[in-house]
């Protein structure tokens, strides 16, 4: 917008230059799609994410219950045995 120049931005933030122009870049080619969407992600990118990490939680829970059990076999304590 011209308030501050680009080294300005990088001092304030220290990060290089190079990344303040590489993001304002990225930020002029993408904000048409902000304003499509209203500025929200879409529902079905969402619901994606959700799926996503829900089965991260099961594949995590399978593998907690795993090392549990060989620790038990192995006879090795667990420090937080919940």
């Amino acid at each position: 917008m011209g308030v501050k120049t680009t080294a300005q931005i990088a001092r304030e933030n220290q990060v290089h230059p190079l990344l303040v122009t590489q993001w304002k870049n990225l930020l002029r080619e993408r904000m048409p799609e902000l304003f499509e969407r209203g500025g929200r992600p879409a529902a079905e990118d969402s619901e994606k994410v959700i799926a996503q990490l829900h089965q991260k939680i099961g594949q995590l829970t399978v593998d907690l219950d795993w090392l549990k059990k060989k620790c038990k076999q192995l006879g090795l304590s667990l420090h937080d045995e919940s």
